[in-house]
């Protein structure tokens, strides 16, 4: 069965009993392409189990389920996922020379170092790329592209560097604490899917 992107968006369904969309992410983002990236910008990785390409999965799953955790159910998910999601992979992921595969720890510490180290370039080349394969398949021959607009505004942590790109607004009483940023998203007026967000600061340039 072909997996259209109206199906999977059209269904109320857990994306860890759906696997159209995992195969869907496979096809939209295989994990050569991530290899690529990495290899353009001069970035190596070492064998590993949680790869970028394992990691920006599980963080599609992390936001698919909405409780923004996965702590408990990291190794599950990496357990299952199939063997296209290591091209190269690492000596704990090959069976052993009794034909099981090394035990893989349940402590999801590894998981969130490799989650912080995620390079954003990588991430920005993977949306981009993402975003660009959707619109290619609801592109309608007949029809012009239309979008409209979402924005919205969010408060940062503090940090020096944070507050001098994006100033914290004022008042009567002074400056607030909170650097603030001003976002908008382009949606495809037909299919609803989001292009690459834009930011920049609320108060200033």
């Amino acid at each position: 069965m072909t997996t259209t992107l109206e199906g999977v968006m059209g269904n109320e369904v857990s994306i860890l009993s759906n696997p159209d969309v995992l195969g869907l992410f496979l096809r939209l983002l295989p994990a050569e392409f991530v290899v690529e990236a990495r290899r353009q910008e001069g970035l190596r990785q070492n064998s590993r189990v949680y790869t970028d390409f394992v990691v920006i999965w599980l963080r599609v799953v992390q936001r698919w389920r909405g409780n923004g955790t996965l702590d408990r159910g990291v190794l599950e998910l990496v357990r299952g996922l199939p063997e296209t999601f290591w091209p190269n992979p690492c000596k704990r992921l090959r069976p052993g020379g009794d034909g099981n595969k090394p035990l893989l720890s349940s402590n999801p510490g590894s998981y969130n170092e490799a989650r912080q180290k995620l390079p954003l370039t990588i991430v920005e080349k993977c949306c981009e790329r993402a975003s660009q394969q959707l619109l290619q398949q609801t592109e309608r021959a007949s029809q012009r592209r239309q979008v409209f607009f979402d924005g919205t505004t969010v408060r940062t942590a503090h940090s020096e560097s944070l507050r001098q790109r994006y100033p914290p607004g004022s008042n009567q009483h002074g400056e607030s604490h909170w650097p603030v940023i001003r976002m908008l998203v382009a949606h495809d007026l037909d299919t609803g899917l989001a292009l690459r967000p834009v930011w920049g600061p609320v108060y200033g340039d």
